[in-house]
């Protein structure tokens, strides 16, 4: 994969930490343009899990993780309400 002139790698951080979560983290860890930064998500374990798996940060709210300094982008899908 060419990385199109960029100097430095995209640091990202993840909202969530379910299905589509993980896929989202493999696409950026396969990506030399993108590095993966820190996870957020609803349960303690498995966010631990999650950061543990990819060998990331763990952070307490989408606040805090959306005010990290070196984090460029993040990823989130909202979910449809559960009725």
């Amino acid at each position: 994969m060419t990385n199109f002139g960029v100097q430095s790698r995209i640091k990202v951080g993840i909202v969530g930490t379910g299905y589509a979560a993980s896929k989202r983290a493999d696409a950026i860890k396969a990506d030399e343009r993108a590095q993966l930064k820190s996870v957020v998500g609803h349960s303690e374990k498995k966010t631990a899990s999650f950061a543990q798996s990819y060998d990331i940060t763990k952070v307490e709210t989408w606040q805090e993780l959306v005010k990290q300094s070196e984090i460029e982008c993040d990823s989130l899908k909202p979910r449809a309400p559960r009725n």
